[in-house]
């Protein structure tokens, strides 16, 4: 198999300081609003971004920090601007972190509508990880097929932040080639057999013989600002 080199680079990790850092990104998506949680876990301390962007469009930032017992999350936000409503009496955001398998995501008390029983009352809103599971990117998976007799197929997609993704099935053979264009995208390949592409790649990726037949998973990200891209699919 001739895999075509896309990029390569080497991180260079002797004589630099080892940070106990954890980054971790989730995500709310709602009809009008999108909420993004940028969160940094350094032992029992926590700060990060919450941040609201209104009909998918301009964004308010509320930068936050707090304590971590346990992923047991206590959050205070700077100048006391909540981004959404405390239960009453609570002067602290109550947070979780939970982990089923390989799937974490992020619990937030708030106060709002039961839209169930019509009253309001405090529960606990869920944040999916910006990087989601295998599963939850191939439910979301958008099918592509070339028309009869075609080599390519070419999709618009529009991605509306660093954290959005957007996945596709493509049914290819083993041995066949493939090649995809993408310019301002990062690009994740996995395979039929589930397991990804070790490399990955940024704007285009390629095979000149695929090592399995089968649906490929292909998912795309923003490498840089986003908006909108043209992604193209070719066998030749």
């Amino acid at each position: 198999m001739k895999k075509i080199k896309v990029f390569s680079f080497m991180m260079l990790c002797w004589a630099l300081p080892v940070s106990a850092q954890t980054q971790k990104c989730f995500v709310n998506a709602g009809l009008e609003d999108k909420h993004i949680v940028y969160l940094t876990i350094d032992g029992t301390q926590v700060k990060g971004e919450f941040i609201i962007e209104k009909g998918y469009g301009a964004a308010t930032t509320y930068n936050f920090n707090g304590t971590n017992l346990n992923n047991n999350l206590s959050i205070n936000f700077a100048n006391a601007k909540i981004p959404y409503q405390l239960p009453p009496k609570a002067k602290k955001g109550v947070w979780l972190l939970k982990k089923v398998g390989e799937v974490e995501t992020l619990s937030i008390k708030i106060y709002g509508k039961n839209y169930e029983t019509n009253k309001y009352s405090a529960y606990f809103a869920t944040y999916e990880s910006c990087e989601p599971s295998y599963e939850t990117l191939a439910k979301k998976a958008q099918r592509i097929s070339f028309a009869n007799g075609a080599t390519s197929a070419t999709v618009n997609v529009t991605l509306t932040d660093e954290a959005d993704k957007k996945s596709f099935w493509l049914k290819l053979g083993k041995g066949q080639k493939f090649y995809i264009e993408a310019p301002g995208c990062a690009i994740a390949i996995y395979y039929p057999d589930k397991t990804p592409d070790s490399e990955g790649a940024i704007d285009t990726w390629g095979d000149d013989s695929l090592p399995q037949g089968g649906d490929y998973l292909l998912v795309f990200s923003p490498a840089g600002v986003p908006g909108t891209r043209t992604i193209r699919f070719s066998t030749k």
